[in-house]
């Protein structure tokens, strides 16, 4: 069973704004969202949207002894689907796949991996709800 974290924040005005004039999708201001969280929390973040042929990872961070691969799913909360229900058993499947090819590629076999999530929901990209589901495969 994954284990979780949640919080409730809000940006500062001047974050909000920077972000509103450069019009920055919903899913890449949640992804900024996650990689500042990740980082208040210590972790070092080790690569953004690392491209294979088979996909993309959003966030893979070190945190302590493991290397984490961190899909990032944000919506709006008037969104018919939470976050965490398009984490389907083919995506989860293909960011293993996508995590090994990293490892391997990387040259980094022999540390642990672990799989988490970050749903993140919004009503106007300036307040937002924010839930870490660590080990989610």
């Amino acid at each position: 069973m994954p284990e979780l974290h949640c919080i409730d924040g809000r940006l500062s005005w001047i974050l909000y704004w920077v972000a509103r004039q450069q019009r920055v999708s919903l899913g890449r201001w949640g992804e900024w969202i996650a990689l500042r969280y990740l980082l208040k929390q210590g972790w070092d973040v080790a690569c953004r949207n690392w491209v294979s042929g088979k996909g993309e990872l959003d966030l893979v961070a070190v945190d302590g002894a493991e290397l984490v691969v961190v899909e990032v799913k944000t919506r709006n909360m008037h969104s018919c689907y939470s976050p965490e229900m398009n984490v389907t058993n083919e995506k989860r499947r293909r960011l293993e796949t996508l995590g090994r090819r990293f490892r391997v590629q990387h040259e980094i076999l022999e540390e642990p991996m672990r799989f988490d999530l970050v749903a993140i929901e919004t009503p106007d990209m300036r307040r937002y709800s924010l839930r870490h589901y660590k080990g989610i495969l």
